[in-house]
Protein backbone atom coordinates (compact mmCIF):
# COMPACT_ATOMS: atom_id res chain seq x y z
CA UNK A 1 0.00 0.00 0.00
CA UNK A 2 1.35 3.68 -1.08
CA UNK A 3 2.27 5.81 1.52
CA UNK A 4 -0.93 8.48 2.85
CA UNK A 5 -0.98 11.90 1.21
CA UNK A 6 0.13 13.30 4.64
CA UNK A 7 2.97 10.95 5.32
CA UNK A 8 4.23 11.61 1.70
CA UNK A 9 4.07 15.11 2.16
CA UNK A 10 6.23 15.16 5.64
CA UNK A 11 8.60 13.00 3.78
CA UNK A 12 8.58 15.10 0.65
CA UNK A 13 9.67 18.24 3.29
CA UNK A 14 13.08 16.96 3.30
CA UNK A 15 13.19 16.52 -0.44
CA UNK A 16 12.38 19.81 -1.48
CA UNK A 17 15.11 21.28 0.78
CA UNK A 18 17.63 19.82 -1.57
CA UNK A 19 15.88 20.28 -5.04
CA UNK A 20 14.99 23.83 -3.88
CA UNK A 21 18.57 24.40 -3.82
CA UNK A 22 19.66 22.38 -6.47
CA UNK A 23 17.20 24.24 -8.80
CA UNK A 24 16.77 27.56 -8.20
CA UNK A 25 19.34 28.87 -10.15
CA UNK A 26 17.11 28.01 -13.25
CA UNK A 27 14.36 30.95 -12.08
CA UNK A 28 17.32 33.28 -10.95
CA UNK A 29 17.67 34.09 -14.93
CA UNK A 30 21.73 32.73 -14.42
CA UNK A 31 21.58 30.10 -16.74
CA UNK A 32 21.25 30.39 -20.52
CA UNK A 33 17.94 30.49 -21.82
CA UNK A 34 17.12 27.53 -23.89
CA UNK A 35 14.10 27.61 -26.64
CA UNK A 36 11.39 25.61 -26.23
CA UNK A 37 10.79 22.22 -26.57
CA UNK A 38 8.78 19.86 -28.67
CA UNK A 39 9.10 16.83 -30.66
CA UNK A 40 12.28 16.97 -33.04
CA UNK A 41 11.68 16.10 -36.62
CA UNK A 42 8.16 16.09 -36.41
CA UNK A 43 8.10 12.28 -34.89
CA UNK A 44 4.69 10.76 -34.44
CA UNK A 45 3.51 7.09 -33.49
CA UNK A 46 0.21 6.52 -35.08
CA UNK A 47 -2.82 6.70 -33.02
CA UNK A 48 -3.33 3.92 -31.23
CA UNK A 49 -7.49 2.16 -30.56
CA UNK A 50 -8.25 3.23 -26.60
CA UNK A 51 -11.94 2.08 -27.61
CA UNK A 52 -12.24 -0.71 -25.69
CA UNK A 53 -10.33 0.72 -22.48
CA UNK A 54 -12.42 1.82 -19.75
CA UNK A 55 -12.79 6.05 -18.64
CA UNK A 56 -10.31 5.05 -15.78
CA UNK A 57 -7.87 2.95 -17.50
CA UNK A 58 -7.21 5.75 -20.00
CA UNK A 59 -7.32 8.48 -17.31
CA UNK A 60 -4.47 6.36 -15.96
CA UNK A 61 -2.48 5.55 -18.99
CA UNK A 62 -3.26 9.69 -19.77
CA UNK A 63 -1.95 10.85 -16.49
CA UNK A 64 1.65 8.21 -17.06
CA UNK A 65 1.86 10.08 -20.53
CA UNK A 66 1.97 13.30 -19.04
CA UNK A 67 4.80 12.28 -16.07
CA UNK A 68 6.53 11.17 -19.04
CA UNK A 69 6.08 14.71 -20.69
CA UNK A 70 6.58 16.56 -17.99
CA UNK A 71 10.00 14.72 -17.20
CA UNK A 72 10.78 15.09 -21.19
CA UNK A 73 10.39 18.69 -21.07
CA UNK A 74 11.73 19.41 -17.73
CA UNK A 75 14.90 17.61 -18.64
CA UNK A 76 16.07 19.64 -21.88
CA UNK A 77 15.00 23.06 -20.06
CA UNK A 78 13.94 23.50 -17.02
CA UNK A 79 12.71 27.05 -17.34
CA UNK A 80 9.86 25.79 -19.75
CA UNK A 81 6.11 25.32 -18.02
CA UNK A 82 4.42 24.60 -20.73
CA UNK A 83 4.07 20.89 -21.52
CA UNK A 84 3.13 20.71 -25.54
CA UNK A 85 -0.01 18.17 -26.10
CA UNK A 86 2.23 16.59 -28.88
CA UNK A 87 4.19 15.33 -26.56
CA UNK A 88 2.08 13.98 -24.28
CA UNK A 89 0.07 12.60 -27.29
CA UNK A 90 3.13 10.79 -28.50
CA UNK A 91 3.71 8.74 -24.80
CA UNK A 92 0.02 7.62 -24.82
CA UNK A 93 -0.16 6.14 -27.83
CA UNK A 94 3.27 4.67 -27.10
CA UNK A 95 1.56 3.06 -24.02
CA UNK A 96 -1.79 2.04 -25.58
CA UNK A 97 0.66 0.24 -28.03
CA UNK A 98 2.20 -1.56 -25.57
CA UNK A 99 -1.07 -2.40 -23.67
CA UNK A 100 -2.40 -3.76 -27.33
CA UNK A 101 0.00 -5.94 -27.83
CA UNK A 102 -0.08 -9.65 -27.82
CA UNK A 103 3.85 -10.00 -27.02
CA UNK A 104 3.42 -12.05 -24.00
CA UNK A 105 5.78 -9.65 -21.78
CA UNK A 106 3.75 -6.92 -22.70
CA UNK A 107 0.73 -8.53 -21.79
CA UNK A 108 2.04 -9.30 -18.51
CA UNK A 109 3.79 -6.10 -17.72
CA UNK A 110 0.29 -4.27 -18.63
CA UNK A 111 -2.33 -6.99 -17.61
CA UNK A 112 -1.21 -8.65 -14.61
CA UNK A 113 0.36 -5.73 -13.31
CA UNK A 114 -0.62 -2.22 -12.61
CA UNK A 115 1.86 0.21 -14.56
CA UNK A 116 2.98 2.91 -12.27
CA UNK A 117 5.09 5.82 -13.22
CA UNK A 118 6.66 7.49 -10.19
CA UNK A 119 7.68 11.34 -10.91
CA UNK A 120 6.14 13.71 -10.56
CA UNK A 121 3.60 12.41 -8.68
CA UNK A 122 0.63 14.30 -10.33
CA UNK A 123 1.95 16.59 -13.65
CA UNK A 124 -0.70 19.30 -12.60
CA UNK A 125 -0.06 19.79 -8.99
CA UNK A 126 2.48 21.95 -6.99
CA UNK A 127 2.31 22.19 -3.17
CA UNK A 128 3.11 25.52 -1.64
CA UNK A 129 4.58 25.51 1.80
CA UNK A 130 4.64 28.96 3.67
CA UNK A 131 4.96 29.90 7.42
CA UNK A 132 1.60 29.29 8.91
CA UNK A 133 1.95 32.66 10.69
CA UNK A 134 1.57 34.44 7.81
CA UNK A 135 -1.65 37.07 7.88
CA UNK A 136 -2.24 35.98 4.41
CA UNK A 137 -2.74 32.56 4.58
CA UNK A 138 -5.93 33.37 5.78
CA UNK A 139 -7.31 33.58 2.39
CA UNK A 140 -6.04 29.68 2.19
CA UNK A 141 -8.04 28.69 4.95
CA UNK A 142 -10.94 30.11 4.06
CA UNK A 143 -10.70 28.27 0.67
CA UNK A 144 -9.91 31.14 -1.40
CA UNK A 145 -7.25 30.74 -4.49
CA UNK A 146 -6.15 34.50 -4.72
CA UNK A 147 -4.18 35.21 -1.57
CA UNK A 148 -3.98 39.23 -2.22
CA UNK A 149 -0.37 39.01 -2.24
CA UNK A 150 0.24 40.40 -5.97
CA UNK A 151 3.69 38.41 -6.53
CA UNK A 152 2.08 35.22 -5.29
CA UNK A 153 -1.16 35.81 -6.79
CA UNK A 154 0.55 37.00 -10.53
CA UNK A 155 1.91 33.19 -10.58
CA UNK A 156 -1.29 31.61 -9.45
CA UNK A 157 -2.73 33.68 -12.45
CA UNK A 158 0.02 33.02 -14.94
CA UNK A 159 0.00 29.05 -14.82
CA UNK A 160 -3.63 28.71 -14.10
CA UNK A 161 -3.82 27.40 -10.83
CA UNK A 162 -6.26 26.80 -8.57
CA UNK A 163 -6.51 25.94 -5.08
CA UNK A 164 -7.41 22.05 -4.41
CA UNK A 165 -6.43 21.47 -0.67
CA UNK A 166 -4.87 23.60 2.15
CA UNK A 167 -3.47 21.72 5.70
CA UNK A 168 -1.24 23.15 8.72
CA UNK A 169 0.53 21.05 10.70
CA UNK A 170 1.70 21.86 14.66
CA UNK A 171 5.27 19.84 14.71
CA UNK A 172 6.66 20.97 11.56
CA UNK A 173 8.06 24.04 9.98
CA UNK A 174 7.23 26.10 8.21
CA UNK A 175 3.78 24.20 9.09
CA UNK A 176 1.45 25.44 6.50
CA UNK A 177 0.65 24.16 2.77
CA UNK A 178 -1.46 24.56 0.13
CA UNK A 179 -1.71 21.73 -2.94
CA UNK A 180 -2.44 24.05 -6.35
CA UNK A 181 -3.63 22.52 -9.55
CA UNK A 182 -3.99 23.06 -12.81
CA UNK A 183 -6.34 22.20 -15.43
CA UNK A 184 -3.72 20.44 -17.61
CA UNK A 185 -0.13 19.01 -17.56
CA UNK A 186 2.66 21.97 -16.69
CA UNK A 187 6.12 21.54 -15.61
CA UNK A 188 5.29 21.19 -11.97
CA UNK A 189 9.28 21.80 -11.20
CA UNK A 190 9.70 25.05 -13.16
CA UNK A 191 6.90 26.17 -11.45
CA UNK A 192 8.24 24.89 -7.86
CA UNK A 193 11.13 26.92 -9.09
CA UNK A 194 9.11 30.29 -9.48
CA UNK A 195 7.43 30.05 -6.41
CA UNK A 196 10.53 29.43 -4.44
CA UNK A 197 11.82 32.80 -5.67
CA UNK A 198 9.30 34.33 -3.56
CA UNK A 199 10.05 35.58 0.22
CA UNK A 200 6.61 34.27 1.13
CA UNK A 201 6.90 30.65 -0.25
CA UNK A 202 9.19 28.53 1.83
CA UNK A 203 9.06 25.15 -0.07
CA UNK A 204 7.84 24.61 -3.37
CA UNK A 205 7.94 21.65 -6.08
CA UNK A 206 5.75 18.46 -7.17
CA UNK A 207 4.40 15.57 -4.51
CA UNK A 208 6.14 12.61 -3.71
CA UNK A 209 5.47 9.06 -4.74
CA UNK A 210 7.01 5.99 -2.99
CA UNK A 211 6.60 3.31 -5.27
CA UNK A 212 9.34 0.68 -4.33
CA UNK A 213 10.99 1.20 -7.60
CA UNK A 214 7.90 0.26 -9.98
CA UNK A 215 8.30 2.88 -12.84
CA UNK A 216 7.97 3.88 -16.66
CA UNK A 217 10.62 5.47 -18.14
CA UNK A 218 10.71 6.51 -21.89
CA UNK A 219 13.75 7.42 -24.13
CA UNK A 220 12.69 8.51 -27.68
CA UNK A 221 15.54 7.32 -30.10
CA UNK A 222 15.60 8.13 -34.29
CA UNK A 223 12.97 5.71 -35.37
CA UNK A 224 11.51 4.12 -32.07
CA UNK A 225 10.10 4.86 -28.45
CA UNK A 226 11.74 3.07 -25.81
CA UNK A 227 9.45 2.18 -23.03
CA UNK A 228 11.48 1.00 -19.99
CA UNK A 229 8.83 -0.58 -17.54
CA UNK A 230 8.98 -1.96 -14.42
CA UNK A 231 6.26 -3.53 -12.35
CA UNK A 232 6.19 -4.95 -8.92
CA UNK A 233 3.70 -6.69 -5.78
CA UNK A 234 4.33 -7.52 -2.21
CA UNK A 235 4.67 -4.90 -0.31
CA UNK A 236 6.18 -2.32 -2.87
CA UNK A 237 6.82 0.61 -0.11
CA UNK A 238 9.32 -1.46 1.19
CA UNK A 239 10.86 -2.48 -2.54
CA UNK A 240 8.28 -4.96 -3.75
CA UNK A 241 8.98 -8.61 -3.42
CA UNK A 242 8.11 -9.50 -6.75
CA UNK A 243 9.58 -7.43 -9.36
CA UNK A 244 9.92 -7.40 -13.22
CA UNK A 245 11.71 -5.43 -15.55
CA UNK A 246 11.02 -5.37 -19.33
CA UNK A 247 11.63 -2.83 -22.23
CA UNK A 248 10.21 -2.53 -25.42
CA UNK A 249 10.70 -0.65 -28.46
CA UNK A 250 7.24 0.86 -29.91
CA UNK A 251 7.65 2.11 -33.73
CA UNK A 252 5.86 4.89 -35.87
CA UNK A 253 3.72 2.36 -36.93
CA UNK A 254 2.43 1.16 -33.54
CA UNK A 255 4.56 -2.12 -33.58
CA UNK A 256 5.58 -3.41 -30.37
CA UNK A 257 9.18 -5.56 -29.98
CA UNK A 258 10.67 -7.27 -27.18
CA UNK A 259 14.32 -5.77 -26.21
CA UNK A 260 16.54 -9.03 -25.13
Amino acid sequence: MLMSRIARILFLMGVLIVSGVLSCSNVAGGGKKLSEISLQNGKKLVEANDSDLSKQEKQRIQQIAEKLAVRYVNNRNPDQVKIPEEIISFFYNGLIHLKKSTIPEAKKVTDEYVLIAKTPANPREVLLWADKSASWLDAWRNGETKTGVSEIDQLIEEFGLTLSEYREFTTTSPGAFASMEADHAINVYAVGDAFMSLEEIKKAGPDGLLTGGRDVKAKIKDNYLVLDITVGSGDCPAGCINKINQKFRIFSDGQVELVD
